[in-house]
């Protein structure tokens, strides 16, 4: 089957980092990328996650802890066109999506739905 046609591109990666600081380093200082923003919990006000910009369209996200046995990868993000367009398709093949669709802490709507095994 393929993919909802609103699906336009890869959005952002997040991963989940040990030591933020020192994967902050990495992406900034070897990799070269610019720091765009970061973000705090909203429950605790600690750090949440650093946003590193890749082109005008794509981030890579630093999400702060990661504990023994969690994995890396935290989410990858696809940016669509409609996102109510792709939450009611996905919801009619079967993917577990929520009954709406919110705003996030960046004022971007979105939502979260995990593959077979939970990526």
């Amino acid at each position: 089957m393929p993919p909802p046609a609103a699906l336009l591109a890869l959005s952002h990666v997040a991963v989940r980092a040990a030591d933020l600081d020192r994967s902050c380093a990495f992406y900034r200082d070897a990799l070269g990328f610019a720091e765009h923003c970061r973000l705090n919990d909203l429950r605790t006000g600690k750090l949440m996650l650093v946003c590193f910009k890749v082109s005008d369209a794509q981030w890579i996200e630093i999400f702060a802890g990661r504990g023994p046995g969690d994995n890396v990868m935290h989410q990858v993000a696809f940016r669509v066109g409609n996102v109510e367009a792709i939450r009611a398709v996905l919801a009619e093949r079967g993917a577990p999506v929520p009954a709406r669709t919110p705003t996030g802490q960046m004022g971007n709507r979105n939502f979260v739905v995990a593959d077979p095994d939970g990526q």
